[in-house]
C-alpha cells in the first residue's frame, strides 16, 4: 500500500529486546488526531453479524476530503480482519 501521512512514533520506553518497535496503538491515536484536528472527518461504523446472530459494532471516524479518503478506506479495511473475531 505505501501510505506514509503519519509515521510510526517512538513509544517513551524503548524496549530493550527490539529498540525499532513502535506500537500500532500510538500511531492509531495519531491518525485519530490528525482526523480529528482536520475537521473534516465522517463517521464510519463496521457492523460484523456473528454466527449466533449478535452484532458486533466499531465506529470510528475517517477524513471526509478526497486525498485522504483512500488512507481510510484501507484503514477500514485493514480493521475487518480484525474485527472477524468479535
Amino acid at each position: 500500500m505505501g501510505y506514509n501521512l503519519i509515521p510510526l512514533i517512538k513509544p517513551r520506553t524503548i524496549p530493550p529486546l527490539d529498540d525499532s518497535f513502535r506500537p500500532a496503538v500510538l500511531w492509531n491515536h495519531a491518525f485519530l488526531d490528525g482526523v480529528r484536528n482536520s475537521k473534516k472527518s465522517v463517521p464510519l461504523s463496521i457492523a460484523i453479524k456473528k454466527e449466533d446472530d449478535s452484532i458486533s459494532v466499531y465506529k470510528t471516524q475517517i477524513f471526509s476530503d478526497k486525498s485522504n479518503r483512500r488512507v481510510g478506506q484501507s484503514i477500514a479495511a485493514a480493521c475487518l480482519p480484525l474485527l472477524k473475531g468479535f
